[in-house]
């Protein structure tokens, strides 16, 4: 018996090859519904139905389709190798030739390409998660091929990249460094580690900028085994963070006030700064700080400081900052931006470019 289509979608049949009698008999034959698309041109517009190209081996130069809604399929007559790997490559879920159809591989090869388009979106909604994870990292974070190609930054990381100061990306999507001397040992580092091998020994970097300013630390790990390259974690101590009163009061069980003392302290102020800013006197502070030392357990500010700064605290919300109740921004740095469409690693990406930061 023929396999039919889900009874909730309408093929859309667009038809550009001569004589589309034999692919309507094939669908007709499978029990499939469609309509035909009335020009070919409007593929692209085509929204939430599944897709079928019909089409000669001559025809590959397509309209350009958009990010699609649902499965799109082709059937070609006289198809190579070359051209099955071209309309792959342009986002086919199923190349099929017409030679080899029958109505039966016809309906299983739309039901394929309803499979693979499912789980490639299923792969494209978990890398856009684990972007936007990795913008909430206090730390930037740059993947790397093995040849020093940026695949992907995170958002801290491409504050650091558009600044320009320490590191840089060409326009050829090479990580370099401001000061060129530097850009050779960031190369040897990244194909150090770069091998694929797990157990590959880590690098790590100072990267000054080209004027002598304050360096930015730089480790360098493999990035796993399956798609060789490396992860740069990249620490910059001129950058912004920001804390928000509410986790630390979650997190420590802290009143606004000594909340908003320790997000200070964390940002580098003294006592005295805080006290002025606030209007009060440094005593009613120092009292603040002590209750601070109770509730987290530590005896110095130090300690205090230490207990943020390496707990959750730090992670970002992924909104511009996060705002205390006194309406400060306890950072400069701009805001996550969305999650970029740059291939990562397993994560479903067709493309093998780099996208841009």
């Amino acid at each position: 018996m023929a396999q039919r289509s889900p009874p909730s979608s309408t093929l859309v049949l667009a038809l550009l090859a001569d004589d589309p009698t034999p692919i309507r008999a094939h669908l007709e034959a499978a029990g499939v519904r469609y309509r035909v698309l009335e020009t070919a041109d409007r593929m692209a517009e085509v929204g939430k139905d599944p897709l079928l190209v019909y089409l000669d081996e001559t025809g590959l130069a397509l309209p350009a389709l958009s990010e699609r809604a649902a499965a799109t399929t082709a059937v070609v007559r006289g198809l190579t190798p070359e051209g099955e790997e071209v309309l792959m490559r342009a986002g086919f879920d199923e190349v099929m030739a017409f030679e080899d159809l029958t109505s039966v591989g016809l309906a299983r090869g739309l039901n394929r390409a309803r499979v693979r388009h499912a789980m490639a979106r299923d792969a494209e909604g978990a890398r856009r998660t684990a972007y936007g994870i990795l913008d909430r990292l206090p730390l930037g974070l740059i993947l790397t091929r093995p040849d020093g190609r940026v695949a992907h930054a995170n958002a801290p990381a491409r504050r650091i990249l558009q600044d320009g100061r320490n590191l840089g990306r060409t326009r050829d999507g090479f990580l370099v460094a401001a000061d060129t001397g530097a850009t050779a040992r960031l190369r040897a580092a990244i194909a150090a580690v770069a091998t694929g091998d797990p157990a590959a020994p880590e690098g790590a970097i100072a990267v000054t900028p080209a004027d002598g300013g304050t360096p930015v630390s730089v480790i360098l790990v493999p990035a796993g085994p399956a798609h060789p390259g490396a992860a740069l974690f990249i620490a910059d101590p001129e950058a912004g963070f920001s804390i928000s009163d509410e986790r630390l009061m979650s997190l420590y069980g802290l009143t606004r006030s000594e909340a908003q003392i320790v997000a200070r302290l964390a940002r580098g102020q003294t006592l005295e700064e805080i006290a002025a800013e606030r209007g009060q006197q440094v005593t009613t502070i120092r009292t603040q700080v002590k209750s601070v030392f109770r509730k987290t357990n530590t005896r110095r500010q130090s300690d205090v400081i230490k207990l943020v700064l390496s707990g959750p605290a730090v992670i970002t919300t992924g909104a511009r900052g996060d705002e205390t109740s006194d309406g400060s921004v306890l950072s400069g740095s701009s805001g996550n931006g969305p999650a970029e469409r740059d291939p990562v690693w397993g994560l479903g990406s067709r493309a093998d470019e780099v996208g841009s930061v």
